[in-house]
């Protein structure tokens, strides 16, 4: 869990404030310096002009995916997950993080590039190529820019 929160002390010193799931604040406590705001998943918030709502997703340690409105604009933002179950409809923009395509990660295995118990672990608990297009094709596309 480490590597999701290592940034929050440089991140508080410059006076940002940082908005993560409970999990993540319990895991950090008592860093009291810093600026933490609870998000409840599944319950929208604002921060300035822009609406957001947290959303599950799976991984090796709770993580949340974004959906963000400002305007007439949405934007979904999902990192660091082998799936998502939600589908969304009326987004302007997704980022997603892709983190291996099955082929280049067996040829890298293969050719000694990566090491093979990383397989094990990207195939549980982060997004393929393929699983990336399945998902976008699952959504409402329409007014993707």
């Amino acid at each position: 869990m480490k590597d999701h929160c290592k940034s929050f002390k440089d991140i508080s010193r410059m006076g940002i404030p940082i908005y993560t799931g409970a999990e993540i604040i319990k895991a950090i406590d008592p860093m009291s310096e810093y600026r933490l705001h609870e998000i409840t998943p599944l319950k929208q918030f604002h921060v300035g002009s822009f609406a957001i709502m947290g959303f599950p997703l799976i991984h090796d340690v709770p993580i949340l995916g974004f959906l963000i409105a400002s305007g007439k604009e949405k934007l979904c933002f999902i990192s660091d997950t082998s799936y998502c179950e939600y589908r969304f409809n009326n987004i302007n923009y997704f980022m997603l993080e892709c983190n291996y395509s099955s082929e280049i990660l067996d040829q890298n295995i293969e050719s000694g590039l990566c090491e093979p118990g990383l397989k094990k672990r990207l195939l549980e608990t982060h997004l393929s190529l393929d699983n990336v297009i399945e998902f976008l094709k699952a959504n409402d596309l329409k007014r993707v820019k």
